[in-house]
């Protein structure tokens, strides 16, 4: 042993006070001295209680049986509950987002239901039904009436992007503008009307418009386009090749941009920003999503398709014009002034 001053020592430490009648007397004479003294360490050792690495593995073991417990009961029974309560949640989700689609397509189809029904009304119109056959015209109050219903119906079918025919869109628009020419009083609105008609004819484009030919390549030709209003110029894509007679054009009348070319591109399509069709020449021309300006001056128009575009055209007779050849069926072709 090691004593206070950390040298080595043989004495025997003290025996407990109740042991020391059962080692005072015979049981010295059972034992060699050596053996008593390894006797009485251990008694001695035993009254402090039990040993430090006794007790750290007690500790240890305590410590362990705990985390058997987590790991075995309490996180599968967690998790299992976290994953229930996210399960219901999203088949409640699931559930809501389906309700949402049926009540938005019952919606659809109402709004589809109402405004074909208000595309047969105002077709039977008695203004609309008297000028498309060429009948006299009625009295102007009623045909404002009519007018302003369909310019409202129009407004609205395009706001909710609906899909109908084009032939009942050309005919009633093409009979708004022969109303108004032959009640001049009824000019301003006859105009405002027919531009929403060409709008969303427009649109209607966006369903009928073929799909673009694969295969982009460089352009073969030169094209000039003309900046107009606040927008910038569009962006332009020339698609596949065509021999000179056949190809697109995209310039400024009676000033080719490459008057010795000897090939060209079979379509030239323009999509966003702003152009003017003034003084323009436009052969084989896919129009998307642009702002149109035209002021009446010169234009020369073959095979151009406007596809959900807008309008800003003066009124004039040759805005007029411009219109009715918007009013058409298919692709437009218009050679004006």
């Amino acid at each position: 042993m090691l004593d206070a001053d950390c040298n080595l020592t043989t004495e025997t430490p003290p025996l407990p006070d109740e042991c020391e009648d059962l080692y005072s007397t015979g049981a010295n004479e059972l034992m060699n001295p050596m053996d008593q003294d390894v006797v009485k360490q251990l008694i001695a050792q035993s009254k402090k209680g039990f040993p430090g690495w006794a007790k750290e593995s007690l500790a240890f073991a305590i410590v362990m049986a705990g985390a058997a417990f987590i790991v075995t009961s309490y996180f599968p029974t967690l998790i299992e509950s976290h994953t229930k309560t996210l399960s219901n949640d999203i088949a409640t989700l699931r559930s809501d987002i389906a309700s949402v689609k049926e009540s938005t397509a019952r919606i659809d189809r109402n709004v589809e239901s109402l405004l074909g029904k208000a595309f047969d009304k105002l077709l039977q119109a008695p203004s609309v039904r008297a000028q498309s056959k060429g009948a006299g015209p009625k009295e102007s109050a009623q045909i404002k009436s009519d007018i302003e219903f369909g310019q409202s119906l129009i407004q609205t079918a395009r706001t909710v992007k609906y899909r109908t025919a084009s032939g009942p869109v050309i005919s009633v628009g093409r009979a708004i503008m022969e109303a108004g020419r032959r009640h001049p009083d009824l000019e301003s609105i006859v105009w405002l009307a027919v531009k929403d008609f060409a709008e969303y004819r427009s649109f209607l484009s966006t369903f009928e418009a073929p799909p673009l030919p694969a295969g982009e390549v460089r352009p073969a030709t030169y094209y000039w386009i003309a900046r107009s209003g606040s927008l910038p110029i569009p962006h332009a894509t020339a698609i596949g090749l065509a021999p000179v007679e056949q190809r697109a054009i995209f310039q400024q009348i009676d000033n080719p941009t490459m008057p010795q070319a000897t090939m060209g591109n079979k379509l030239f399509v323009l999509n966003g920003g702003a152009i003017t069709l003034d003084n323009l020449e436009a052969r084989h021309v896919r129009l998307s999503n642009v702002e149109v300006h035209y002021s009446g001056k010169p234009t020369r128009l073959t095979d151009v398709s406007f596809v959900n575009c807008t309008f800003v055209v003066d009124r004039s007779d040759n805005g007029i014009l411009l219109m009715q050849a918007l009013l058409s069926v298919g692709s437009t072709d218009a050679n004006i002034g």
